[in-house]
């Protein structure tokens, strides 16, 4: 009988895998992954969307985004403890591990790109980590070459697993992004890939 999100009970080598290591990104199954931008479809919105970019997905969340209105976290598995991904996927990481993985993530899946690489780090909450990501951008400061954020370029995520929940979330947060003179992106993988890990 499969368990329900509801029914995992961790064992005593998940609860060990799960902590913390101070100088250990804790990185949810994922890991890091090539795909193509799914944000920033509009020049409004960045114009991002489309190419080719690198993720880094990592653990833990602090926020309850959503509740309660009732939208669902896409990558609920880096924060849920009901859920057994939870405990038996994350890994850790050294700064300069992660590092390497990213470079061969971008070797391997887009070679013919050699300047302007793109990096998005998410999670969970990537800022339970922010100490370690300040590492991890001087680390890999051959392949990122900026990192500096103007007003313009904040771009606001909605989240959701629907296209319909997305624009809901949008309509929200509009009013307060524009105010800011940031701007919304809409999660257009969903459109491209659906709702499935690792796009």
């Amino acid at each position: 009988m499969k368990l329900l999100e509801t029914d995992y009970r961790p064992t005593p080598e998940d609860k060990a895998r799960i902590k913390i290591l101070s100088d250990m990104f804790k990185v949810s199954g994922d890991g890091v992954f090539a795909t193509l931008q799914g944000e920033g479809l509009t020049t409004k919105e960045g114009g991002t969307a489309g190419l080719p970019v690198v993720f880094l997905r990592l653990h833990f969340c602090n926020l309850t985004c959503g509740f309660p209105t009732g939208w669902q976290c896409d990558t609920r598995y880096t924060w849920n403890p009901r859920m057994e991904e939870f405990w038996k996927e994350p890994r850790d990481w050294s700064i300069n591990q992660t590092a390497v993985n990213i470079r061969q993530a971008w070797r391997q899946n887009h070679p013919q790109i050699e300047t302007g690489h793109r990096l998005v780090i998410s999670g969970g909450e990537p800022l339970l980590q922010q100490g370690k990501i300040v590492e991890l951008i001087s680390e890999i400061r051959t392949i990122q070459q900026e990192c500096q954020i103007p007003n313009e370029k904040i771009i606001v995520m909605p989240q959701g697993r629907s296209w319909e929940s997305i624009q809901a979330q949008a309509q929200l947060l509009e009013p307060s992004v524009s105010e800011r003179n940031w701007h919304i992106g809409y999660r257009h993988q969903l459109n491209w890939f659906g709702d499935q890990r690792g796009t």
